[in-house]
């Protein structure tokens, strides 16, 4: 992963950032490109948009990262925060 940009946004506090991918392996899935956010980024992670040009390798990805949940979750839509994310089975915690 290679971040192209960060910025702070202080007005609604939090990180805008955007990020290539190499994706060698094939096209990489939202949660692939979630999980490597998150291990860079500490915080709540929402991705924005994923795109990758026709018969380019590499991913960009443009993402937003709050502070909590809290935060996240006053400007971010619910329809946002849910994509690409299975539902939890009967039983089984929500991450």
């Amino acid at each position: 992963m290679n971040v192209v940009e960060e910025k702070e946004n202080k007005l609604f506090e939090r990180k805008e950032v955007v990020a290539e991918f190499d994706s060698h392996g094939g096209t990489m899935s939202r949660k692939q490109v979630l999980e490597e956010l998150k291990k860079k980024f500490h915080g709540e992670v929402v991705i924005e948009k994923i795109e990758q040009k026709f018969g380019m390798k590499s991913v960009t990805v443009k993402a937003r990262v709050y502070a909590s949940a809290e935060k996240a979750g006053s400007f971010e839509p619910e329809w946002r925060k849910q994509r690409g994310f299975a539902a939890p089975k009967a039983g089984e915690a929500k991450a």
